[in-house]
This record gives C-alpha cells, sequence and structure tokens, in this order.
C-alpha cells in the first residue's frame, strides 16, 4: 500500500492551527483569559436539560428568557453575562442531552466531551481504507483546531461526526446500521439535508429507509417525552429566527448572517447566493460523477 505524502507546507499550516487552537482553549479553560468563560455552548445545552427536569420546559422556547435563566442560575460559571443565547435545537437532540442534566454542571460538560471525543474516534478506527494511518487520522482529527473548539466552548461536533463518518463507513457491511446512524444527524439537520441526498444517488436504498425510520423514530420519541408543542416551537423558530440572524449567530459563523448582517445586503439575496453556490456544487459533482472516493 502506497505510502501517505503531506507537503511540508501543509503539515506546517496545520500545526500552526492546532497549536493556536489548543492554545487559546487551554488558556480559557484554564481561566488565564476569559471571553465568556468555557462551555458556553454546553451550559445552553445542560440548561435546557435542567429546564424540562425542573418541570420548566417552555423556558428554553423563550429566548430571552431562556438567556436570562442561564445567566441568572449559571452566572457564576461565566466571565461576563450571555448577551443572547436561545435553544436552537430540535427536541429529538434535548433527548440526547437529558440523561446529562442529571448531573453537575462540570461533571457533565467533561463527560459529554469524553463520551463523544471516544465515539469519533471509534467511528474513524471503524473499518478505515487505510488501516495504516488511521492512528495518525484519528490524531489530527484532536489536535486540529477545530477539535480545540468543540472542546473549548462544549459543543457537539465531535458527536455529529461521530454519526457522520460511522453511518457511511457502516453502509459497506450493514446498510441498516449505516443508515440509522445517519438517521441521527437531523439533531443538527443543517448537517443531514443532503444526506438522503447522497443516499438517492448511491442508490443505497436500505441505508435510505433506515436513516429516514431511526430520523422518525428519534422525533418520535422526543415529542412522546417533551410534547408535540416542542417540535411546533423548534419549527416556528427555525422559520422565523428573529434576533439570532442580527446577533450573526453571536460569532458571525453562519453565511446567512455575515451576508445580511454583515456585508448588508438583503435576505433574499442571501438565499439567492446560498442557492447558487449549492447548484455550482451540483455541477461540479456531476462533473466528477463517478470518480472514486474513499473515506480515509
Amino acid at each position: 500500500m502506497r505510502s501517505i505524502k503531506i507537503p511540508r507546507i501543509v503539515l506546517l499550516l496545520a500545526g500552526v492551527a492546532g497549536l493556536s487552537g489548543w492554545t487559546l482553549a487551554l488558556l480559557v479553560l484554564s481561566g488565564r483569559i476569559g471571553l465568556l468563560g468555557p462551555g458556553t455552548d454546553w451550559l445552553a445545552f445542560y440548561g435546557a436539560a435542567r429546564a424540562y427536569l425542573d418541570g420548566h420546559l417552555a423556558l428554553i422556547f423563550d429566548p430571552e428568557a431562556f438567556t436570562a435563566h442561564l445567566n441568572s442560575e449559571f452566572g457564576w460559571w461565566l466571565v461576563e453575562p450571555l448577551a443572547f443565547r436561545p435553544w436552537v435545537y430540535p427536541p429529538g437532540f434535548l433527548l440526547l442531552v437529558l440523561p446529562f442534566g442529571m448531573l453537575p454542571l462540570a461533571g457533565s460538560y467533561v463527560l459529554f466531551q469524553l463520551a463523544s471525543g471516544t465515539a469519533l474516534a471509534g467511528a474513524l478506527a471503524f473499518k478505515a481504507d487505510r488501516p495504516d494511518v488511521r492512528r495518525l487520522i484519528i490524531a489530527s482529527a484532536f489536535l486540529s483546531f477545530g477539535a480545540a473548539a468543540n472542546i473549548m466552548q462544549g459543543q457537539n461536533g465531535f458527536l455529529t461526526a461521530a454519526f457522520l463518518i460511522g453511518g457511511w463507513r457502516a453502509i459497506r457491511s450493514s446498510p441498516l446500521l449505516g443508515g440509522a446512524l445517519l438517521g441521527m444527524v437531523t439533531v443538527k439537520p443543517q448537517f443531514w439535508l443532503l444526506v438522503p441526498v447522497a443516499l438517492v444517488a448511491l442508490r443505497e436504498w436500505k441505508a435510505l429507509a433506515s436513516c429516514v425510520g431511526s430520523a422518525v423514530v428519534l422525533a418520535a420519541a422526543s415529542a412522546a417525552l417533551f410534547g408535540i408543542d416542542a417540535w411546533l416551537h423548534w419549527i416556528e423558530f427555525a422559520l422565523h429566527p428573529g434576533e439570532w440572524i442580527p446577533n450573526a449567530r453571536i460569532f458571525g459563523t453562519s453565511y446567512f448572517s455575515l451576508i445580511t448582517a454583515g456585508i448588508g445586503l438583503s435576505g433574499k439575496l442571501a438565499d439567492a447566493i446560498q442557492m447558487t453556490v449549492t447548484a455550482a456544487s451540483a455541477v461540479v459533482g456531476r462533473a466528477h460523477r463517478g470518480a472514486a472516493f474513499q473515506l480515509l
């Protein structure tokens, strides 16, 4: 099996990016620099779980009230009050993080990162196309800037990536298992939208059925526990995000927000730009149809 040759400049840039990310994360986690404090995204996940367990589920569907609640209940954790931190995830994700709400804040934060990170490492190791370099792939993933940011903010990137990578790899030997894992990506729906499209393109009909089935089961289970109103509130928020766009999703991480708030263009024009980029991607995909592709 041929060896992988990585240009030195690529290694250098990757090393600088990873080092800067982990340096920032360690400074935040150790309290040397503030930002808003460690795990502020996890604070919203944990706060939502606690709200349900304490009998105040409706609180998470009022963005301003939920932000005020987080500042009031967890002000001791924060360096400064949160300006705006709504609950933006579908009820299915709340179902997954609910058990962590039974733990203390710090313990739940650490445990979720360890559990989801372990799941990602397992997905990267599972049925790798290049078993000889899978340790390198896993190490690179966890030394990256993205991994550092995920831990620093307490995000769910490890979990989402584990579902995606594990799902695609499992399809080779077990379409039903692979599809079920891909269906779980609906907890972060923006990453799931093209999954059914890819499955149709690959003619993986069993995996597609399993994917849709697991998504429906997750949605039904969350509706049974939280009530159908939880889904209606989330759909309403997703369709009319209110302050979410003017706040540029907190740090400008949404291209839509950057186009509308940062550049000053209208929402319709921002939609048109995104549709154009999507169409261009489809053209490129069509042009390279049939090209060999392997996931390390």
